[in-house]
Protein backbone atom coordinates (compact mmCIF):
# COMPACT_ATOMS: atom_id res chain seq x y z
CA UNK A 1 0.00 0.00 0.00
CA UNK A 2 2.64 2.59 1.17
CA UNK A 3 4.71 1.57 -2.57
CA UNK A 4 1.40 3.14 -4.32
CA UNK A 5 1.04 6.16 -1.76
CA UNK A 6 4.46 6.65 -2.84
CA UNK A 7 4.06 6.47 -6.28
CA UNK A 8 1.14 9.23 -6.30
CA UNK A 9 2.97 11.44 -4.09
CA UNK A 10 6.09 11.25 -6.96
CA UNK A 11 3.51 12.04 -9.62
CA UNK A 12 1.97 14.74 -7.97
CA UNK A 13 5.14 16.18 -7.22
CA UNK A 14 6.01 15.42 -11.12
CA UNK A 15 3.01 18.03 -12.03
CA UNK A 16 3.62 21.67 -12.75
CA UNK A 17 2.09 24.19 -10.54
CA UNK A 18 -0.58 24.67 -12.52
CA UNK A 19 -1.59 21.18 -12.99
CA UNK A 20 -2.09 20.40 -9.18
CA UNK A 21 -4.21 23.73 -9.03
CA UNK A 22 -6.21 22.61 -11.49
CA UNK A 23 -6.49 18.56 -10.40
CA UNK A 24 -6.93 20.73 -6.35
CA UNK A 25 -9.94 22.53 -7.67
CA UNK A 26 -11.35 19.59 -9.83
CA UNK A 27 -11.06 17.33 -6.87
CA UNK A 28 -13.14 20.04 -4.48
CA UNK A 29 -15.88 20.71 -7.13
CA UNK A 30 -16.19 16.62 -7.69
CA UNK A 31 -16.69 16.50 -3.82
CA UNK A 32 -18.71 19.27 -3.46
CA UNK A 33 -20.92 17.68 -6.14
CA UNK A 34 -21.44 14.07 -4.70
CA UNK A 35 -21.98 15.61 -1.24
CA UNK A 36 -24.71 17.59 -2.93
CA UNK A 37 -26.33 14.81 -4.81
CA UNK A 38 -25.40 12.33 -1.84
CA UNK A 39 -26.28 14.20 0.61
CA UNK A 40 -28.36 17.41 0.85
CA UNK A 41 -30.67 16.87 -2.04
CA UNK A 42 -32.01 13.52 -0.46
CA UNK A 43 -32.85 15.19 2.79
CA UNK A 44 -34.04 18.09 0.57
CA UNK A 45 -36.22 15.98 -0.98
CA UNK A 46 -36.89 14.20 2.36
CA UNK A 47 -38.23 17.17 3.63
CA UNK A 48 -39.90 18.75 0.94
CA UNK A 49 -42.31 14.84 1.07
CA UNK A 50 -42.67 15.58 4.86
CA UNK A 51 -43.74 18.77 4.63
CA UNK A 52 -46.70 17.98 1.82
CA UNK A 53 -47.33 14.68 4.11
CA UNK A 54 -47.89 16.97 7.18
CA UNK A 55 -50.17 19.06 5.31
CA UNK A 56 -52.24 16.10 4.25
CA UNK A 57 -52.34 14.63 7.47
CA UNK A 58 -53.37 18.39 8.68
CA UNK A 59 -56.16 18.32 5.81
CA UNK A 60 -57.43 14.77 7.11
CA UNK A 61 -57.46 15.84 10.51
CA UNK A 62 -59.26 18.58 10.06
CA UNK A 63 -62.22 16.70 7.83
CA UNK A 64 -61.99 13.45 10.44
CA UNK A 65 -62.98 16.35 13.26
CA UNK A 66 -65.55 17.71 11.67
CA UNK A 67 -66.90 14.06 10.31
CA UNK A 68 -66.74 13.40 14.51
CA UNK A 69 -68.80 16.56 15.28
CA UNK A 70 -71.56 15.22 12.60
CA UNK A 71 -71.29 12.03 13.81
CA UNK A 72 -71.84 13.22 17.24
CA UNK A 73 -75.08 15.69 16.52
CA UNK A 74 -76.69 13.04 14.99
CA UNK A 75 -76.16 10.11 17.77
CA UNK A 76 -76.73 12.65 20.44
CA UNK A 77 -80.01 14.45 18.56
CA UNK A 78 -82.69 14.41 21.74
CA UNK A 79 -86.42 14.16 21.07
CA UNK A 80 -88.12 17.28 20.81
CA UNK A 81 -90.72 15.91 23.96
CA UNK A 82 -89.63 13.83 26.66
CA UNK A 83 -86.74 11.35 26.20
CA UNK A 84 -89.17 8.58 28.23
CA UNK A 85 -91.96 9.57 26.50
CA UNK A 86 -94.10 7.07 24.46
CA UNK A 87 -94.86 6.33 20.98
CA UNK A 88 -97.94 6.97 20.77
CA UNK A 89 -97.56 10.38 22.39
CA UNK A 90 -94.72 11.62 20.40
CA UNK A 91 -96.85 10.26 17.56
CA UNK A 92 -100.13 12.54 18.76
CA UNK A 93 -97.93 15.41 19.43
CA UNK A 94 -96.11 15.15 15.89
CA UNK A 95 -99.24 14.74 13.89
CA UNK A 96 -100.90 17.57 15.73
CA UNK A 97 -98.26 20.22 15.29
CA UNK A 98 -98.10 19.03 11.70
CA UNK A 99 -101.62 19.81 10.95
CA UNK A 100 -102.74 16.15 10.54
CA UNK A 101 -104.65 16.00 14.08
CA UNK A 102 -108.21 16.37 11.93
CA UNK A 103 -107.11 13.46 9.03
CA UNK A 104 -106.18 10.93 11.81
CA UNK A 105 -108.48 8.29 11.82
CA UNK A 106 -107.75 5.91 14.26
CA UNK A 107 -104.40 5.08 16.33
CA UNK A 108 -103.66 1.76 17.99
CA UNK A 109 -100.45 0.93 19.88
CA UNK A 110 -98.74 -2.60 19.13
CA UNK A 111 -96.77 -3.49 21.61
CA UNK A 112 -94.26 -0.74 23.49
CA UNK A 113 -92.38 0.09 20.46
CA UNK A 114 -95.16 0.07 17.57
CA UNK A 115 -98.30 1.87 16.37
CA UNK A 116 -100.47 1.35 14.13
CA UNK A 117 -102.23 5.01 12.43
CA UNK A 118 -104.55 5.60 9.65
CA UNK A 119 -104.68 9.28 8.27
CA UNK A 120 -107.57 9.88 5.24
CA UNK A 121 -107.49 12.68 3.42
CA UNK A 122 -104.54 14.18 4.94
CA UNK A 123 -101.57 16.20 3.57
CA UNK A 124 -99.24 14.15 1.31
CA UNK A 125 -96.22 16.67 2.41
CA UNK A 126 -97.41 16.57 5.86
CA UNK A 127 -96.91 13.30 6.19
CA UNK A 128 -93.45 12.52 4.60
CA UNK A 129 -92.17 15.73 6.63
CA UNK A 130 -93.84 13.49 9.84
CA UNK A 131 -91.53 10.43 8.65
CA UNK A 132 -88.58 12.05 8.38
CA UNK A 133 -88.75 14.08 11.21
CA UNK A 134 -89.77 10.52 13.68
CA UNK A 135 -86.55 8.91 11.44
CA UNK A 136 -84.15 12.24 11.92
CA UNK A 137 -84.90 13.35 15.18
CA UNK A 138 -86.84 10.09 17.45
CA UNK A 139 -85.14 6.94 15.50
CA UNK A 140 -88.82 6.13 14.41
CA UNK A 141 -89.42 3.88 11.42
CA UNK A 142 -91.74 3.09 9.01
CA UNK A 143 -92.53 -0.67 9.14
CA UNK A 144 -95.37 -0.20 6.56
CA UNK A 145 -97.09 2.20 4.62
CA UNK A 146 -100.12 1.89 2.33
CA UNK A 147 -101.08 5.52 0.43
CA UNK A 148 -104.19 5.98 -1.55
CA UNK A 149 -104.62 9.15 -3.79
CA UNK A 150 -107.75 10.73 -2.97
CA UNK A 151 -109.89 12.99 -5.67
CA UNK A 152 -108.35 15.96 -4.05
CA UNK A 153 -104.94 17.03 -5.33
CA UNK A 154 -102.14 16.23 -2.27
CA UNK A 155 -104.03 14.53 -0.54
CA UNK A 156 -104.12 10.90 0.41
CA UNK A 157 -105.57 8.16 2.69
CA UNK A 158 -102.50 6.08 4.22
CA UNK A 159 -102.33 3.25 6.76
CA UNK A 160 -98.99 3.16 8.68
CA UNK A 161 -97.04 1.29 11.31
CA UNK A 162 -94.16 2.95 12.68
CA UNK A 163 -91.59 1.49 14.96
CA UNK A 164 -89.14 2.76 17.32
CA UNK A 165 -85.65 1.30 17.05
CA UNK A 166 -86.75 -0.77 14.51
Amino acid sequence: MNEYLLQAKEWWNNLQSRERLYLAGGAIALVVMLAWSLVWDPISDGVDDYRAGVLQKQDDLIWMQQASQQILTMQGSQPRGSGNQSLLGLLEERISALGLKSSLQRMNPEGSNQVKFWIAAGSFDQLITLFGELEQEQGVKVISLSVTATDQPGLVDARVTVARGA
